[in-house]
């Protein structure tokens, strides 16, 4: 999958603000319904500057205990995966990775 440029990010988001459904926006811009609810949080959390791709470097490390203590967050809260995932710049893949793991 393709990254998604800032434009194309915000151009999802303006469409479900004018009403359309995130998954009518998905289907209409050929991109996954839990993506554009992951911009929405994003963008909501962090506005626009959450959304612009930024360079990976390398590659975080966590150590056993903060994996630990991210996966029981996301167990003991009524955040989604997506929204624990942003919370803590990680992505959701990894999350589930790490889920999988534990």
């Amino acid at each position: 999958m393709r990254r998604r440029t800032l434009e194309e990010k915000l151009e999802a988001i303006r469409l479900v603000e004018a009403g359309n459904s995130p998954r009518s926006v998905s289907d209409r811009l050929h991109i996954g319904h839990h993506q554009i609810y992951e911009w929405l949080y994003i963008y909501k959390e962090k506005g626009v500057s959450g959304l612009e791709n930024k360079r990976i470097c390398k590659k975080n490390q966590y150590s056993f205990e903060k994996k630990c203590e991210i996966i029981r967050e996301y167990q003991e809260s009524e955040l989604t995966l997506p929204e624990i995932s942003s919370k803590h710049g990680i992505a959701s893949s990894t999350l589930v990775g790490w889920l999988s793991k534990f």
